[in-house]
């Protein structure tokens, strides 16, 4: 009896201490995944230019790509990427056809839909690419839309929400024939000349630059913003660039930012928002010029699509569209 009772005792010894060291397995896992997960990594597969001149940003909407151009103040579209075969999108408003004002940044809103920012114009423009339909949008009544860049909407939110560059203001409408436009009432002052927004699940996403332009909210550098609340006016700051301006933002994950940085740098630079990794810089091809401009990310492609506007002064050079495969 005494030897089973002994064996008994050694048996369960050996569970518990298994069980000991499973569970410590899995709580090691849990921080090694958390602690020391590499940052995924960009690299450069194609560079196409196709029909394209000066495009701001390249999104896939449906089975299709649209690219918007800045100077020839269109949208271009097209089957493939490559976009050899695009065709301008031919909108109209129910009055006559719309002419855009430098179309900007977009945001696919279902398979033919789309939200396009006339970035130095004054208007947010609801197009469908398929009947031609569109709807501009310029703003409260008391004080229009001036040079709104980024614009984005959440799936299931009825809100869209505008990136007001040059009144240093974040704001939002809903699509009706009455809007009421809200604006962002930012208590903590660090909005100013807003680019790329980001509508994601854990709130807006912002590329935020202060620049020396009479009437912006003062500032130096840039910084990446998130709004998790729109109703608090509290933001967050997310990263931190105190010498160059951001164009271009996207977010991987939920954790890894990814910021087109103008100037004399035009590079990508990837940043964890969770402070755990150094910045990743990601060179330009040789012979694109002018700053990663709008970025996108395809999921469906695993794919970062960059917009590379090129010569933005003089316009001597035409841009591209970089594209670059993100391996986890």
């Amino acid at each position: 009896m005494n030897r089973f009772k002994r064996q008994g005792s050694v048996y369960g010894f050996q569970v518990a201490a298994g069980l000991l060291i499973v569970g410590l397995a899995v709580i090691f896992s849990g921080v090694r995944l958390s602690w020391f997960e590499q940052p995924p990594t960009l690299a450069v597969s194609a560079v196409y230019s196709g029909r394209l001149q000066h495009p701001a940003q390249v999104i896939r909407i449906g089975d299709q790509y649209v690219a918007g151009e800045l100077f020839a103040n269109r949208i271009m579209a097209a089957d493939t990427v490559e976009f050899d075969s695009a065709l301008p999108v031919s909108l109209d408003d129910g009055a006559s056809s719309l002419q855009l004002a430098s179309p900007h940044f977009m945001q696919a809103l279902d398979e033919h839909r789309l939200l396009v920012s006339e970035g130095w114009g004054s208007g947010i423009i609801i197009a469908d690419i398929q009947s031609g339909a569109a709807r501009r949008y310029t703003g409260p009544p008391a004080r229009a839309l001036n040079a709104p860049h980024g614009v984005c909407q959440r799936s299931g939110d009825p809100w869209i929400y505008v990136a007001d560059s040059l009144n240093s203001r974040l704001l939002r409408f809903q699509n009706t024939d009455d809007p009421q436009w809200e604006v962002f009432s930012d208590t903590q002052k660090r909005v100013s000349y807003g680019r790329q927004l980001l509508c994601l699940g854990d709130g807006l996403w912002l590329s935020n630059s202060y620049e020396n332009r009479e009437g912006l909210n003062p500032g130096s550098g840039s910084n990446v913003l998130r709004i998790v609340d729109f109703t608090s006016g509290v933001s967050e700051v997310m990263a931190s660039f105190p010498d160059v301006n951001l164009t271009g933002l996207e977010v991987i994950d939920g954790r890894w930012i990814i910021a087109g940085l103008w100037g004399n740098q035009n590079r990508l630079l990837m940043i964890d928002a969770k402070g755990q990794h150094d910045p990743v810089s990601v060179d330009s091809p040789e012979g694109v010029p002018g700053p990663p401009y709008g970025l996108y990310y395809d999921k469906k492609a695993g794919q970062l699509l960059a917009a590379y506007i090129g010569s933005i002064h003089d316009r001597s050079h035409p841009g591209a569209i970089v594209v670059y495969t993100i391996t986890h």
